[in-house]
C-alpha cells in the first residue's frame, strides 16, 4: 500500500492537509482511470460512448472499472470518440 499525502505551506510551518491509501496501479487500471476521465471531460455517459463504439453499456463498464485490458483496435476507437491521442489513456 502506498499513501499519497498533500501539504500546506503556510509562513511558519508545513501542514498535512490530505492523506490518501492507494493502491499500486497496473497498466488495465490506469487505463481504465484515463478512459473515465476522458468520457467524464466530454460530459458523456458509458451508454453514449458505448452506442458510437457499438458495444453494450457493460462493456465500457468493464473496460472503466479495470476488468478488461484494452487491445489496440479498442484504443484507436476510444481516441476517434474522445477526439484525442493514444498518449492521453496510455501512460507512456
Amino acid at each position: 500500500m502506498k499513501y499519497t499525502i498533500s501539504y500546506t505551506e503556510n509562513k511558519k510551518e508545513i501542514v498535512c492537509t490530505k492523506i490518501e491509501k492507494t493502491e499500486s496501479l497496473d497498466l488495465k487500471n490506469i487505463i481504465a482511470i484515463r478512459v473515465k476521465e476522458k468520457r467524464k471531460q466530454l460530459k458523456m455517459n458509458q451508454e453514449e460512448v458505448a452506442k458510437q463504439f457499438g458495444i453494450v453499456q457493460n462493456g465500457i463498464s468493464r473496460i472503466e472499472n479495470g476488468y478488461k485490458l484494452i487491445s489496440i483496435g479498442t484504443l484507436e476507437k476510444l481516441c476517434k470518440i474522445f477526439h484525442c491521442k493514444s498518449s492521453d489513456i496510455l501512460p507512456f
